[in-house]
């Protein structure tokens, strides 16, 4: 913004009050920092430092010292302040008589005022006290003389103090009213009657001060002394111990007899300090004097602590003196003594006091006036700038050893001739005086190197500097900034041969064709600074040895330029359409020609080698020369946003680009290898395009350097998402304004160094989990989406913003986010979120929470009818600190402002300082009010508001400043019906009206870049603008509220507009730079005309700003006027729009939401009529026809479900693989009809696997299963489906032209028991065909199929397989073989191939062919194991007939023991039986009664007593529950293997 940290007590010796952090980011699109410090090109001279600007040369000799070498005169200074305190009250006294001779009349102030518009007041504070004052009525013809007189004090000493600045004497013929009415006025107050009434008021002493005499209370001296009781002895011999205090101050010891005498001074400067052994004194030091003859003191302590103290200060007192000293700001009108002593002072910095020249009555034998600086015999370096000099000081022409001389920003006029003395000068600072000319005897300086005149009154160039040829050392700087040369002479230009640097920016030149032609003659010119000017048309190809160029600002339209040296151009806002170089610049290292009417870039940019940072932006340039990313080896800033490119070229070679700025163009698609090729990219701005998807990534994530993403305003989608994500050093990513509707957790949480998230304004209705996980993450905007609810940020340990404004938030816990580190909380305009006071009770941390509205006194516009009828506006506002961690801007949002129904908003911006912008949210309401009764009109209350205001920061606004606008709405006073708007601003925050859909500043902007009516004003009142832009180096801001320091070049007069509002306006934009440095009026009003909430067209804005790269503090109001019924209707049309497009846009979310889920993992299946979760738990009983079906997972109520902390993604995918799988497989093998319906198609339902018979063992049976398998993996598909791309390989092995293959799903054939089931199928088509009874409890382990038990005890009627699904370990994946099969990878069109063009069906045959001889030579494998099986158990049985698996029976204690097929056979038998008994089921012999699925066998027991019997009765109660062991001894399984049991009737 405007005012940082604006300190007013700067050491820099220009005279500027430059202040650390001030200003530092606002680099007014006009300047950068290519203008700071040492890399500015004005260096001045070899004798110097280089890189030292010429503002900051009084320091060159300064710096060369450490600041632990100069000399501490604190002490010193304090003694004199004491002094003159006293003198002038021994003055005072005498003057008395001893008495008290101050009048005391009561006087009717207001009748004196309004007596004569000459008269006033003046308020004088005594000088021992800051609480004690009183005001005197006067004139502005009252002399201090007079005014003197009346309190009873010399006549000279009426001290006055602006802006709490620098304390001066006042001279005795002085008038103090007409120096106080003098800069009121100077600060904006025109109505004199208002001058006459600020006297009076106490807050004026912040702005004008007197004193009746020197203030003692000034806190600009402090002392650095040691104090202690100790025994002195003056000599070894005749003298006595005696107690004394003693003190040691600097370089004197100060002895006190008691506390209230006089002290005895001893000077230790050039003396010395020694240990020494005294009998019966332990601790004893010995301390002499040299300067005052030689004389000695013996002092003894008492114990060693104070006696380590003493040595310590003594020997820096009495060691060898620094030849630096530094006593700037220090109110001085003289020296003090001691700095005399010095002899070996070499630089001497008197910066920013009040020194004068000895007065005709002070005595001569005082020393410290100017006149006596010639006794510093070895003095170098001198530094008089900004002592208010009228005068050069004489005296200074006889210090001969000079080789540096500062005299800048003073008021002199003229420079004495004695000037040549100074024979060994070989610098000299004059800029910032009142000089038009120079004593020809400058030439005679034969040493002199740099004379620096800029921001004088110099009409012509001075012919002395032409004429320095003749000097040993010549001069070879022109340094004439800010003058009013409007010609170079012909003449003159033939006698600069000499010159290599000419600065003669910010005058009135023109250079014309008769002057340029001319140029040959500057052969040795390397560096030219034209800025500001009046050129139109510039030809400096004669200037063969340029290097540096900067002619910025001016209103050029054509550049001719010789490039034989160039390596700096700055050529930016102007009027160029095209530019000439020649020959081609080999050496470009950097060029800025941005903000003119470029079309073309020259083709030879890309050759340049040397080419580190280019800015194009702000052009018309609709494409790129082919070679610009392929020679450019060493470019690393590339700008070209703002511009109309529709495309980049492909062709990228040798790419080091770190910052690629690209916002605001009409780019469609990147170069498929841009993130391949330009591996360097750290920052990307893509903000304002018409991007869909982005390039593929590299495949190695250590060459995906990118940390800064920016893609607001876009039309990217989903699949974006996944590529965005492969870039794990993202720290900053910005998807604002997008069609994104949803962000998968398991792709986002790769961003672990993301500290920065921006979604607002897509569609998502739920944010990835992960968000709350981040370490790293500070800031999170998601505005204007569809969330219902939020993660869990109570446990996020760095997230700082949380902004979820404007959306349909319901579930939100109000306790996790108050408890949280979050500081600033948006959730406005979420109407259904339910806000319990117990989850916030405990709360401790304060929290900016804004939870309902942020529209002032007025709510949504949901329901643009029920606005009252006499509010005609809606306002809404947004704020964000951007990157840094304080909020200094601070928005006046009172759509009801008093009874009167008028409006006043405002904005207050403070840089880097807060603390005026919230004193002024605090007064302004108030201070409105008040000045409504006392001016009749809008405009000069809003004018006397300011400047009231700039008053009332009182010693805040000395210090630092803001910029501010205020807008106040009202009744029109003479038509009732309509409303009249004012507006007042200072600084650089801007008002723009939407009238008819365009924009209309109502604003002026002041600062340096923008207002050069205003840089002359600043140029007049003996202001500076330094080399970066910036007013005596602080701020570009030539208007502020505060920074009184800074007076008069910056004053608090604000710019007032009014205006009749029209029911064609439709909006009010109000914002500082932070939004208006990134967007034009245009550009603003055109993005949230049609947005009917004002909030959130403040947050579109501002996500705009940000997108565009503004880091730092953004403050937006905007004020929707409703001045009309078409109006109205017009925004309560778009508002049933977006709800309508809302609610679309829901229902097919939702839609694509079930169709998602119905191929995703099912959570239960129904078999049977038996509903059966993933748990084996019966959820209801169905009377219906058997079947199997797989109903979807339906959706959660909380999303964000507690999970495991850190889940990997390969287990959970092969978690879902093997569920998928199962499911699949089972559904598949429970579904099998008869071989005659295989052939046919009827409509029958199929027969269920009870009907099986024997021709499942045949191999018709077998290929007709193979066959259903085949079509289920490998469905046909349909005419609308697209085919799936394969993956693509490119000359770049690391590229990724089709993300195809993370989403497929891999062909698996099996993680499930396929022996078990094949086994189960055996066994049920043998047993058949033996028989037709039951099998009983039948299970099957993979490796031990042979092996069967049965229960104990007395039969059931159920039958049940267990079928184990594996879910391979770790371990068990290196020992097992893969049953994943992949398809083939083979090449094909590249990702951005049209989706329209077919795929060949031979490339689709010879797929389905590879795949069905894949899965049958599978099968065929299953078939032999099969088939080995039989063969090892028919062995078996013929070898060892007690081996073979025998089945028990239990139910009569008796063990029976025989061959499985008799007991196959017994078995059929008895289920005939009871058949035969049971009466005939409606739904057939195979009717399954009841299924259970279990994930656990030892839950059997459980499970299994759920099952009736068919005909509804249980077991006999008389019989015992059976015990089973499920598992066959010796059988050992995995750890990750499940059994599932299927029972069945």
């Amino acid at each position: 913004m405007s005012m940082k940290s604006y300190s007013g007590w700067s050491d820099n010796t220009n005279g500027t009050n430059s202040a650390a952090g001030s200003h530092s980011y606002l680099h007014n699109d006009t300047y950068s920092n290519k203008y700071h410090g040492s890399n500015a090109w004005w260096s001045v001279g070899e004798f110097l430092k280089p890189g030292l600007t010429h503002q900051s040369v009084g320091l060159t000799l300064s710096n060369s010292s450490n600041d632990d070498e100069t000399w501490d005169l604190s002490d010193s200074l304090a003694d004199l302040y004491m002094e003159v305190s006293k003198r002038e009250h021994e003055a005072t006294e005498r003057l008395r008589g001893g008495k008290d001779r101050r009048e005391h009349r009561k006087v009717d102030i207001q009748a004196w005022l309004e007596k004569d518009t000459s008269h006033g007041c003046i308020r004088v504070f005594n000088s021992d006290s800051e609480e004690n004052s009183r005001l005197f009525p006067c004139t502005v013809s009252t002399t201090t003389q007079k005014i003197c007189m009346q309190i009873g004090i010399p006549s000279n000493s009426l001290h006055i103090q602006q802006n709490g600045d620098i304390i001066r004497r006042l001279e005795p013929f002085d008038c103090p009213l007409a120096i106080q009415n003098e800069y009121l006025s100077s600060l904006g107050l025109t109505d004199i009657k208002r001058v006459q009434e600020e006297g009076p008021d106490d807050d004026l002493c912040y702005l004008v001060k007197f004193y009746a005499g020197k203030p003692i209370s000034d806190s600009t001296y402090s002392r650095s002394q040691l104090s202690s009781y100790a025994y002195l002895r003056k000599g070894k011999l005749l003298h006595q111990w005696v107690r004394r205090l003693c003190v040691i101050t600097g370089t004197r010891l100060l002895i006190y007899r008691d506390r209230s005498a006089k002290p005895t001074v001893v000077q230790l400067a050039k003396g010395s300090v020694e240990e020494v052994q005294v009998k019966g004194q332990e601790y004893c030091l010995k301390l002499t004097s040299t300067i005052q003859g030689e004389r000695s003191i013996y002092i003894s302590f008492m114990n060693a602590i104070e006696y380590n103290k003493w040595i310590k200060k003594a020997k820096k007192a009495t060691s060898k003196l620094p030849t630096k000293a530094d006593l700037s700001n220090c109110h001085l009108e003289f020296l003090p003594e001691t700095v005399f002593i010095n002899d070996d002072l070499e630089i001497l910095i008197l910066r920013h006091n009040v020194l004068r020249e000895r007065p005709i009555e002070e005595d001569i034998y005082t020393i410290g006036w100017l006149d006596d600086l010639p006794r510093f015999t070895h003095l170098r370096s001198l530094n008089l700038a900004d002592n208010g000099l009228v005068n050069f000081p004489q005296a200074v022409c006889q210090m001969r050893t000079l080789t540096e001389l500062n005299v800048a920003s003073n008021k002199l006029e003229e420079v004495p001739s004695q000037i040549s003395e100074l024979t060994n000068l070989q610098a000299l600072h004059l800029h910032n005086n009142r000089l038009s000319s120079l004593p020809e005897e400058i030439a005679q300086m034969k040493k002199l190197v740099v004379i620096v005149l800029a921001f004088n009154r110099f009409t012509f160039i001075p012919s002395v500097l032409c004429q320095s040829h003749h000097a040993s050392y010549k001069l070879d700087s022109l340094i004439m900034a800010g003058n009013q040369i409007s010609r170079l002479p012909t003449d003159y230009l033939d006698h600069m041969t000499h010159i290599k640097k000419i600065d003669l920016r910010m005058n009135k030149l023109q250079l014309l064709p008769t002057e340029t032609a001319r140029f040959q003659s500057l052969d040795h010119v390397t560096h030219l600074d034209i800025r500001d000017n009046e050129i139109v048309d510039l030809d400096i190809r004669a200037i063969r040895a340029l290097e540096y160029l900067n002619c910025e600002r001016n209103m050029i339209r054509s550049l001719q330029i010789n490039g034989s040296s160039l390596k700096n151009i700055f050529v930016s806002h102007n009027k160029i359409e095209t530019i000439s170089i020649n020959p081609k610049p080999e050496w470009l290292v950097s060029m800025d020609v941005s903000h003119n009417l470029l079309k073309e870039v020259p083709s030879w940019l890309g050759d340049c080698f040397f080419l580190v940072r280019l800015d194009l932006s702000h052009n018309k340039i609709t494409r790129l020369p082919d070679r610009m990313l392929t020679d450019a080896r060493k470019l690393k800033i590339l700008r070209l946003n703002h511009n109309q490119l529709t495309q980049l070229p492909n062709d990228i070679k040798h790419c080091l680009i770190e910052e690629l700025h690209l916002e605001r163009n009409l780019l469609t698609q990147l170069p498929p290898e841009l993130f391949i090729r330009a591996n360097k990219l750290r920052c990307l701005n893509l903000t304002g395009n018409c991007l869909v998807d982005l390039p593929a990534p590299n495949r190695n994530d250590t060459y995906n350097k990118l940390q800064e993403l920016y893609l607001t305003s876009n039309r990217l989608v989903n699949k974006a998402i996944f590529k965005v994500c492969c870039f794990p050093r993202l720290r900053v990513l910005h998807l604002a304004k997008n069609c994104i509707t949803e962000i998968k957790d398991s792709e986002f949480q790769k961003l672990e160094q993301l500290q920065e998230l921006n979604v607002s304004f897509n569609s998502l209705r739920f944010l990835p989990e992960c968000l709350s996980r981040h370490t790293k993450l500070q800031v999170l905007r998601a505005n204007a989406n569809l969330l219902q609810e939020l993660p869990n940020f109570r446990n996020s340990s760095s997230l700082k913003v949380l902004e979820v404004g404007t959306n349909r938030l319901e579930n939100v816990s109000m306790g996790n986010l108050m408890t949280s580190k979050v500081n600033l909380l948006d959730i406005s305009g979420n109407p259904n979120i339910f806000v319990n006071t117990d989850e916030l009770q405990g709360i401790k941390n304060a929290k900016r929470v804004c939870m309902i509205d942020m529209r002032g006194q007025n709510r949504s516009l949901n329901n643009v009818s029920s606005v009252e009828a006499e509010l005609s506006w809606q306002s809404g506002f947004s704020q964000t600190s951007g990157m840094r961690n304080k909020l200094s801007v601070a928005m006046l949002n009172k759509s009801k402002f008093s009874n009167a129904g008028d409006a006043l908003f405002g904005i207050f911006d403070g840089g880097r300082n807060d603390e005026v912008a919230k004193l002024m949210i605090e007064l302004v309401p108030t201070i409105v009010a008040e000045e409504k009764q006392k001016m009749p009109t809008q405009e000069g209350f809003l004018k006397y508001t300011m400047l009231s205001a700039h008053k009332k920061i009182k010693s805040v606004g000395q210090r630092v400043g803001a910029a501010a606008a205020l807008v106040h709405i009202q009744k029109h006073p003479d038509h009732q019906d309509q409303y009249s708007l004012c507006v007042a601003n200072v600084g650089d925050t801007e008002v723009v009206l939407c009238r008819q859909n365009g924009p209309i500043s109502l604003t002026r902007q002041f600062t340096v870049s923008h207002d050069k009516e205003e840089c002359q004003r600043v140029i007049n009142s003996d202001g500076i603008i330094t080399e970066d832009g910036r007013i005596s180096g602080v701020t570009f801001n030539t208007r502020l509220i505060g920074c009184s320091y800074l007076f008069p070049q910056v004053i608090p007069s604000p710019h007032i507009t009014s205006m009749t509002l029209t029911s064609e306006d439709q909006m009010i934009i109000i914002a500082n730079q932070g939004l208006w440095r990134y967007m034009s009026h245009e550009e603003a009003v055109r993005e949230v005309i049609d947005i009917p909430d004002p909030v959130i067209a403040a947050k579109r804005l501002q996500d705009l700003a940000q997108g565009y790269g503004s880091r730092e503090n953004i403050g937006i109001l905007v004020i929707k006027l409703l001045l009309s019924d078409a109006e109205r209707f017009r925004m309560t049309e778009i508002l049933r729009t977006q709800m309508e497009s809302q609610k679309q846009l829901l229902n097919k979310l939702r839609e694509q939401t079930n169709v998602t889920q119905l191929h995703a993992i099912p959570a239960v299946a129904e078999l049977g009529g038996i509903v059966i979760d993933k748990a084996g738990r019966v959820k209801k009983h169905r009377g219906e026809r058997p079947s199997l079906s797989v109903k979807p997972t339906p959706a959660p109520n909380n999303r964000y479900r507690k999970k495991d902390a850190n889940p990997k993604w390969e287990t959970v995918l092969q978690k879902r693989l093997a569920e998928e799988v199962k499911d699949k497989e089972m559904q598949e093998m429970f579904k099998v009809t008869e071989e005659d319906d295989i052939q046919e198609e009827s409509e029958e339902p199929r027969s269920n696997w009870s009907t099986l018979t024997k021709k499942r063992e045949t191999a018709s049976e077998s290929a007709a299963m193979n066959q259903k398998q085949m079509a289920m993996r490998n469905p046909i598909p349909s005419a609308n489906t697209s085919a799936v791309k394969p993956m693509v390989r490119t000359e770049s092995t690391d590229t990724i032209t089709s993300l195809d293959e993370f989403y497929r799903q891999p062909i698996v054939t099996a993680n499930i028991d396929r022996d078990a089931i094949l086994f189960h199928q055996m066994q049920m088509a043998r047993a058949q065909s033996i028989s037709s009874s039951s099998l009983d409890s039948t299970q099957s382990d993979p490796m031990y199929a042979s092996v069967r038990e049965v229960y104990r005890g007395p039969r059931a009627p159920s039958r049940s397989i267990e079928v184990l699904v594996h879910t391979p370990t770790s371990d068990e994946q290196r020992l097992q073989p893969v049953r994943a099969h992949r398809r083939p990878e083979r090449a094909v069109a590249p990702l951005q191939a049209d989706p329209k063009v077919e795929k060949p069906q031979a490339d689709e045959d010879d797929i389905d062919a590879i795949e069905c001889e894949i899965i049958e030579s599978f099968h065929a494998s299953i078939e032999d194991l099969y088939a080995r099986v039989m063969k090892k158990k028919q062995s078996t049985m013929e070898k060892d007939p007690s081996k073979v698996n025998l089945v028990k029976f239990d139910s009569s204690d008796n063990t029976v023991v025989g061959d499985y097929e008799e007991v196959y056979v017994q078995q059929q038998q008895q289920q005939q039986q009871q058949q035969q008994q049971q009466p005939h089921h409606p739904h057939g012999p195979g009717y399954q009664e009841a299924v259970t699925v279990i994930d656990d066998l030892t839950d059997l027991d459980d499970t299994t007593d759920t099952v009736e019997d068919v005909n509804g009765g249980g077991r006999d109660q008389g019989q015992e529950e059976r015990k089973h062991s499920p598992t066959p001894a010796g059988v050992t399984r995995f750890p990750s293997q499940q059994s599932v049991i299927i029972t069945y009737l």
